[in-house]
C-alpha cells in the first residue's frame, strides 16, 4: 500500500523516536528582536496591541540591544515610527530619518549584533499603505524613479501616480 492509503506510524510509536526525528529545532540563534524606534530621548510608549513591546527612543533601544546581545540574540529588526508622514514616505529614505539615526546610534555603542531594517513605506506615507503617490503638481520625483524604463501607470483622473514597493 502507498500513501495516503497507508500511513506508517513506526516512527511515532514512542517519545524517544519522536524526539529523534523532529524537524524543527528552535534556538536563541534563530531569534530576531523587533524594536520600534521613535524620535526623542527617554521615550518608552507601550504598544497596546503588543503587550510587553514599546515604541522606544534611541537611548532605550541601545539598552535593549545590549540586553538582547548579552542573552545571545544575534539580531534586531528596527521599525521606524516617524514624527510626520507624507505622500512620498520621505522619512523612510531621509538621511536623518528615525531608522537611519537609530542604526547609527546602535552601531556606535553596540558591537556584534545584526541590524535589520524594515523597508516598507506604510509607516511613512500619509495613506498608511506600502505605496508611494505623487500628484502631477509635485516637483519632486522619488530617488528610485530612474529604475523604471516606462512611465508610472496613472489613475483614472490622471492626477496621481503610484509606485508599489516590491
Amino acid at each position: 500500500m502507498l500513501f495516503p492509503d497507508y500511513r506508517p506510524r513506526r516512527l511515532r510509536q514512542n517519545e524517544n523516536f519522536r524526539r529523534m526525528i523532529r524537524e524543527t529545532r528552535l534556538s536563541v540563534d534563530d531569534l530576531i528582536l523587533p524594536l520600534f524606534a521613535v524620535e526623542g530621548k527617554g521615550v518608552k510608549n507601550g504598544i497596546p496591541s503588543m503587550p510587553g513591546h514599546y515604541q522606544l527612543s534611541a537611548d532605550h533601544i541601545v539598552k535593549e540591544v545590549k540586553i538582547a546581545r548579552d542573552l545571545g540574540i544575534p539580531a534586531v529588526m528596527l521599525f521606524g515610527i516617524p514624527n510626520k508622514k507624507d505622500a512620498m514616505g520621505t522619512g523612510a529614505y531621509a538621511k536623518n530619518g528615525i531608522v537611519q539615526k537609530t542604526v547609527k546610534t546602535i552601531k556606535d555603542k553596540v558591537s556584534d549584533v545584526v541590524i535589520i531594517t524594515d523597508v516598507c513605506l506604510c509607516e511613512y506615507t500619509d495613506t498608511d499603505t506600502a505605496a508611494w503617490s505623487m500628484t502631477a503638481s509635485s516637483p519632486m520625483m522619488p530617488p528610485w524613479s530612474f529604475w523604471h524604463e516606462r512611465p508610472f501607470p496613472t489613475s483614472k483622473q490622471g492626477q496621481t501616480w503610484w509606485l508599489l514597493q516590491t
